[in-house]
């Protein structure tokens, strides 16, 4: 009997070392095949450092969970961003509709969607490149609301009537992830993020990984309609604002974990000039954050709010690990891209299932990977003047927040690409 179990303990472990060994081998050749075999996956990453990181995170609470309320959770996907009224919150959904919701009551009402195509299911996210993505908003002066969806671009809304207006930018060089917009409140000219022109948004885990830096930041004069590219060369541009004394434009860098700011006397002068800015008129506001921002908004005392995607409370994740391993994250991308297209292979020709395709979609879209990350979701606070932390409100239970918004009545709002709910903490709880 030992001799037995002996045995097959012994068969056991050489079957399990022959598949590691295989799985080796086949991810070493995936990720060694030339390029242009993989045209729809163009990834090429390089390394980079992540030893800034601390160990641990001072602080860490868990007081965004415990104090907020979910609002509409189950009925909604995906509110990124907002903009307000004194009686209603406007958010874009990952179904492509712009929606308004009374504060009180919590009614939603549609009010239009940016995409092409008029065969979209409400809460479903998948379709995002035909049904649209609305992320920034902000409203104007004169009262119109004004949408950056990531495909189309920027839009004009009249929230009364719900008559849209695509702003044409002039400019065939234009084009990316369009991920969030400001106002100058000098000129007649907004600034706008473009996150990457290298990947689509319903990919953005796959530029993540990749590190690559085609993002840039871009502005548009109203009066002379004419676009001006002011700054390139960002791994992954998101959120922007102005800081409240009007001194400065800050932009948030999310693959580097940096806030970025260029003096607006600078920026007026590219403008005039039609040149771009330069390095060494970019400052930094705030570096090696315990996780990545996202949308950056003021609140009435000029400190900045940021959403944190993943806070790094107990040292590196997964991705920081592989920072200075490439090829590893190359051939985890391409082993995603291949199996999605197995998956996809099987669904559509041998047994449809909604959980193929489910699977398909996260494995196409790197989406997969959120699956796999902690829980460790936050808002952080960054004194006006010094960019450094005031205050972080953090989460156990989900992650992946996107935007905060302090409104006029001082409510915390706060929204996640990802998340089925819109979280509120009233005035005084935070």
């Amino acid at each position: 009997m030992a001799f037995q179990m002996k045995n097959l303990f012994s068969i056991l472990f050489k079957t399990i070392v022959d598949i590691l060994i295989l799985t080796v081998v086949l991810a070493t050749v995936i990720a060694i095949l030339p390029n242009h075999l993989f045209i729809n996956l163009p990834i090429d990453p390089i390394a980079y450092d992540t030893d800034f990181i601390a160990d641990s995170l001072d602080n860490w609470n868990n007081l965004l969970a415990q104090r907020s309320l979910r609002l509409l959770e189950g009925h909604i996907v995906g509110p990124e961003a907002f903009a307000e009224t004194d009686q209603h919150l406007y958010t874009g959904l990952a179904d492509g509709r712009l929606v308004e919701i009374h504060k009180s009551s919590l009614k939603i009402r549609d009010v239009t969607t940016f995409g092409k195509s008029k065969d979209c299911v409400e809460n479903e996210y998948r379709k995002m490149t035909e049904c649209g993505r609305p992320l920034g908003l902000r409203f104007s002066n004169d009262g119109s609301l004004y949408v950056i969806d990531a495909f189309a671009g920027l839009f004009r809304v009249n929230v009364t009537t719900d008559v849209k207006e695509l702003i044409d930018f002039k400019n065939d060089e234009i084009i990316g992830i369009f991920n969030d917009l400001v106002f100058d409140r000098n000129l007649n000219v907004v600034y706008i993020s473009v996150s990457s022109t290298k990947w689509h948004l319903d990919r953005v885990p796959y530029s993540i990984l990749d590190y690559e830096d085609t993002g840039y930041v871009f502005a548009y004069d109203f009066d002379k309609k004419v676009s001006q590219v002011l700054r390139k060369g960002f791994r992954f541009s998101n959120g922007i604002e102005i800081s409240k004394d009007n001194k400065y434009l800050l932009i948030a860098e999310t693959d580097t974990f940096t806030i970025h700011k260029i003096q607006m006397k600078n920026i007026h002068n590219a403008l005039k000039d039609n040149k771009q800015i330069v390095d060494n008129e970019m400052e930094v506001f705030a570096k090696h954050l315990p996780a990545e921002p996202d949308n950056i908004r003021i609140d009435r005392n000029g400190d900045v709010w940021m959403g944190a995607f993943l806070v790094r409370t107990d040292g590196k994740s997964l991705r920081d690990h592989l920072s200075d391993w490439p090829f590893v994250r190359k051939t985890v991308c391409r082993v995603m891209y291949l199996a999605s297209l197995v998956v996809d292979f099987i669904n559509t020709n041998v047994t449809p299932n909604p959980m193929l395709q489910m699977l398909a979609f996260d494995l196409y879209s790197g989406h997969i990977a959120y699956k796999f990350m902690p829980k460790n979701g936050g808002v952080i606070k960054l004194d006006a003047n010094t960019g450094k932390i005031k205050q972080i409100l953090g989460s156990n239970q989900f992650n992946g927040i996107s935007e905060v918004l302090v409104d006029s009545e001082g409510d915390l709002y706060f929204g996640s690409f990802r998340n089925q709910f819109i979280g509120k903490i009233e005035r005084g709880d935070y």
